[in-house]
């Protein structure tokens, strides 16, 4: 069991640290280089959507609306990605039971804090309390989803065991 435990340990801090180079690397983009690379997800994933739907994405404000929405999901998303990876991390140690999502949701608090932080100081880039409000509310899923799934995994391993013990 520890055996198990120790290569989850090390599977999941290998996840959040690569979540978080993702992320690094991603708010370290000049606020030009981050415009292109949503308006290029926006024409990939929703550009033929909006032509068929008559809707011309070149309307800067029909754009403007789009790359709002796209960038603050990514943000969310990525914090999402971060929560999951951060408490499957902290749920292989031996805490209290509700160690793992306070810890979790601290330490994506703080990630997101300095990483509006170090978007201050890229070119064309801003740190907003609302972007570390949309990432803390990314970390906070992530974390419930993982506390979530991996419940409904102990019951069905808990339920087959029992299953096996009765027969």
């Amino acid at each position: 069991m520890k055996k198990e435990k120790n290569k989850s340990r090390y599977i999941f801090l290998t996840f959040t640290v690569l979540t978080a180079i993702l992320i690094f690397f991603m708010s370290a983009q000049n606020g030009t280089k981050s415009a292109d690379t949503s308006g290029l997800l926006i024409e990939r994933l929703f550009g033929g959507l909006f032509r068929k739907l008559g809707i011309n994405l070149s309307d800067i404000k029909i754009f403007a609306a789009v790359d709002h929405i796209i960038r603050k999901l990514a943000h969310f998303g990525e914090y999402a990605l971060l929560g999951f990876n951060l408490s499957g991390f902290l749920s292989t140690f031996d805490k209290p039971k509700y160690f793992t999502p306070a810890a979790a949701a601290a330490s994506g608090f703080l990630y997101a804090c300095s990483d509006e932080f170090h978007q201050y100081f890229v070119p064309a880039r801003s740190a907003r309390f609302t972007d570390v409000l949309i990432d803390f509310s990314g970390v906070l899923t992530g974390t419930v989803f993982f506390i979530v799934l991996f419940a409904v995994i102990k019951t069905v391993k808990n339920k087959r065991t029992t299953e096996k013990n009765q027969v």
